[in-house]
């Protein structure tokens, strides 16, 4: 059934799931249409004028996050007498980054951790852009004009029934391997791993796991790289070297780690954002929470928790 011409804007940071919102009205309302990804704020304006002249409601699907940005529209409205509804979608970037990880997923059978393979496409981007919107974020309140606020519950991510795999993600350093003590605080030669406990009691450890299913996968921030410390070549070294202590070819005991820098962060797998981790998730078909993340540092548990999979502490685990 068609309705009165009006403005609906979406607020909300990117992958909110103000899209499949939209959608949904789209569906319901015959003279409803859709105004997104415009790189001119006054072509979406000329646009919204036009539509509501012809008697459509105009769905703002953009993340119209400043008040600055929605006023031009509410002003509009009022201009043309009609109303304004502003739907609201709150939740956290960080909820936000894993729906949009997975969805760049989905759409590319890849994630770019750094979001710049794609570059033309919408639906890749990096990490800033979600720090940005963040500090950008004004809630909305109807003093700014609005008919009415709607505020939308944004659902937990669901996982498709074919994720019934699980992990054991591993920390490498200062939970298999001893580094606190290295000048860098991790090796840089295969000659200075030494592993946090003996071989026989770590492999016996984590073959209780693999028996039980889990597949075992070792996550590691290596911003020394970034850094010029060490190279790719010989990270790999390093991390082959711990694995043969333990006595794990790379087949049964890959190892994920992040060559970018610590800071500013700039990609997506820099523990404790979920990029990494994610990348296992979507090509290995794994259920989160059926998955194990050890580790020493907040930044392993903050991960493992923005993904809800079960963590414990080094300490906690040998």
């Amino acid at each position: 059934m068609s309705m009165s011409p009006k403005i609906i804007i979406l607020i909300g940071f990117q992958a909110s799931t103000k899209s499949t919102n939209a959608q949904e009205i789209l569906i319901n309302v015959p003279n409803a249409v859709i105004l997104s990804k415009d790189t001119k704020i006054e072509n979406l304006l000329t646009k919204t004028e036009q539509h509501l002249k012809d008697g459509n409601i105009v769905i703002l699907d953009n993340t119209n996050l400043t008040k600055k940005t929605r006023q031009l529209f509410i002003d509009l409205a009022k201009t043309m007498k009609v109303q304004v509804d502003g739907h609201y979608f709150k939740t956290t970037i960080e909820d936000c980054q894993i729906r949009h990880l997975k969805r760049m997923f989905d759409k590319f059978g890849e994630i770019y951790q750094t979001g710049l393979n794609k570059k033309n496409d919408y639906h890749c981007f990096g990490p800033v852009v979600l720090f940005k919107a963040r500090k950008d974020l004004e809630e909305p309140t109807k003093a700014e004009g609005f008919s009415k606020i709607i505020m939308h519950t944004v659902p937990p991510i669901t996982w498709p029934n074919t994720h019934i795999n699980k992990a054991l993600f591993l920390d490498i350093d200062d939970t298999l391997r001893i580094t606190d003590h290295l000048p860098n605080k991790y090796p840089t030669h295969p000659d200075e791993v030494q592993l946090i406990h003996s071989a026989i009691l770590m492999k016996e450890k984590l073959e209780s796991y693999r028996k039980q299913g889990f597949k075992l996968i070792g996550l590691s921030n290596q911003s020394g790289i970034y850094r010029g410390i060490v190279t790719v070549e010989l990270v790999d070294e390093i991390f082959e070297r711990t694995r043969n202590l333990i006595g794990y070819t790379e087949e049964e005991f890959p190892i994920m780690y992040c060559p970018h820098r610590a800071a500013p962060i700039t990609c997506f797998c820099r523990k404790p954002q979920s990029g990494m981790a994610m990348e296992a998730i979507m090509k290995l078909k794994l259920n989160p929470e059926e998955c194990i993340m050890v580790g020493d540092r907040k930044t392993d548990s903050e991960m493992a928790k923005r993904l809800s999979i079960k963590y414990y502490d080094v300490t906690e685990f040998w």
